[in-house]
């Protein structure tokens, strides 16, 4: 999704930038190609509308965190042909007034599996989501080629930011450890008490 949009936007600001040189030999002349930039910029705007439309999950809203994480799973995996073992327990019944916590934990669970069909070569994937009282605590672990986290850390794309930035601003906790060779594994815990 940000890679669809950001190239777009980027290629629209390159061309903006060179259509906001005067026109050689006519100070103050419109670039004709203004309005056909105008125009591109107009569709990337409702594709971004569209999207933030979609990016509330119904599944979440109506019935709940644990079947959202199991539909996004279950057709996570036909898309990718790799296979998900999603388990969701313990996870208290009166979270209604926590959707802002509860769709943080699924677009990170999201943006895991993501990256994990992406760039892993894995051939299962686990995701867990577990809960009590006090906390909600999640784990995405792959089979796959894993990376070097330092390095990850240093050159983190989008993704890894977005991941780690919605747990913290919920109050979290966020780890990722992996290893060349040894698959990945991404933590969270979400305390429940600093939510409400």
């Amino acid at each position: 999704m940000h890679d669809d949009i950001g190239q777009s936007l980027a290629i629209l600001r390159i061309q903006m930038m060179r259509a906001g040189q005067p026109v050689s030999g006519m100070p103050g002349k419109v670039h004709p190609g203004l309005p056909e930039l105008s125009g591109r910029l107009k569709d990337i705007a409702q594709k971004v509308s569209r999207l933030s439309h979609h990016l509330r999950s119904s599944e979440l809203e109506y019935l709940g965190l644990a079947v959202a994480v199991e539909s996004h799973c279950r057709e996570f995996s036909e898309k990718f042909g790799i296979k998900v073992e999603c388990e969701c327990k313990g996870i208290p019944s009166d979270l209604d007034s926590l959707l802002a916590l509860t769709l943080t934990l699924l677009r990170v669970i999201q943006e895991a599996l993501h990256n994990a069909g992406k760039y892993s070569s894995a051939k299962s994937i686990a995701v867990k989501v577990e809960g009590s009282a006090e906390r909600l605590a999640l784990l995405v672990a792959d089979n796959g080629v894993g990376l070097d986290v330092e390095e990850a850390r240093l050159a983190a794309g989008l993704g890894l930011i977005s991941m780690r930035e919605r747990i913290f601003l919920a109050g979290g906790e966020f780890a990722i450890s992996s290893k060349p060779g040894e698959g990945t594994r991404i933590t969270a815990r979400v305390p429940l008490n600093e939510a409400t």
